[in-house]
């Protein structure tokens, strides 16, 4: 897959090709991207990281709320047939979707260590253009991993052995609110899109009403609240600066 103002390098295939041949049991091959400007002059370096356990893999992709591993570089056709195509309903995030589903299914990836992808930016692209419905549909993607993998996959730094069982489910939802609240608050810190922001903080408000209702008196559920209201007060100073 290639966006239409991308490129990629002219050993892009070739090289991919045989980082499949020598890693047999990879079923993605992705590589480092080179973002360009609009007229090709290179800007800097992306440089992705390499995951061999599949919990962090998970973590990372739910934690930073976009596909740090990108599924449009060089995948084996037979994915596809495990995995099935996109989800043509989103208007965004597909490609966030399908390595979720990628994950589900335990598929492996390898790094190739070199910027072969070639990334534009633009100011006027599609992708800088942000609407609530384009947040709705990505942070339904978002929600999509909170319901697809169990607590110890989103998060296994977590001792959850030692935890009462019947504290881990409050404690999973606070952990998940939280997550939704940095991915908000990162929003914010770019000043890339308040849409996005105001999306994630309403995300992390649901999950802990849902914690109230299952232990009313739990006091860091009551905390993470007062800090929600404190990143919605924030929110609210943004938008009107900027009107």
């Amino acid at each position: 897959m290639l966006d239409s103002d991308d490129m990629i390098a002219p050993d892009f295939i070739s090289t991919h090709l045989q980082e499949f041949e020598q890693y047999h049991d990879a079923d993605l091959v992705y590589c480092d991207d080179y973002l360009i400007d609009e007229n090709d002059k290179p800007i800097r370096v992306i440089e992705r990281p390499e995951y061999s356990d599949r919990k962090i893999f998970i973590r990372d992709l739910f934690r930073y709320g976009f596909p740090i591993v990108p599924f449009r570089t060089c995948i084996r056709r037979s994915v596809f047939d495990m995995i099935g195509l996109y989800d043509e309903e989103l208007v965004v995030g597909e490609d966030y979707d399908m390595i979720r589903r990628f994950a589900k299914k335990g598929l492996k990836t390898h790094h190739h260590k070199r910027p072969l992808y070639l990334r534009r930016l633009i100011k006027s692209s599609l992708s800088k253009t942000y609407t609530a419905r384009k947040a709705k549909s990505h942070f339904e993607v978002v929600k999509r991993f909170a319901d697809t993998f169990a607590h110890d996959e989103l998060f296994p730094d977590i001792n959850w052995e030692a935890m009462p069982p019947e504290r881990k489910s409050v404690n999973a939802k606070c952990l998940t609110a939280k997550t939704y609240l940095a991915i908000g608050h990162s929003y914010i810190e770019a000043d890339t899109s308040s849409v996005y922001a105001e999306t994630a903080f309403d995300h992390a408000y649901n999950e802990l009403n849902e914690c109230l209702e299952i232990d009313p008196d739990n006091h860091l559920v009551q905390e993470l609240i007062e800090k929600y209201e404190g990143y919605r007060r924030s929110f609210r100073e943004l938008v009107q600066q900027k009107t």
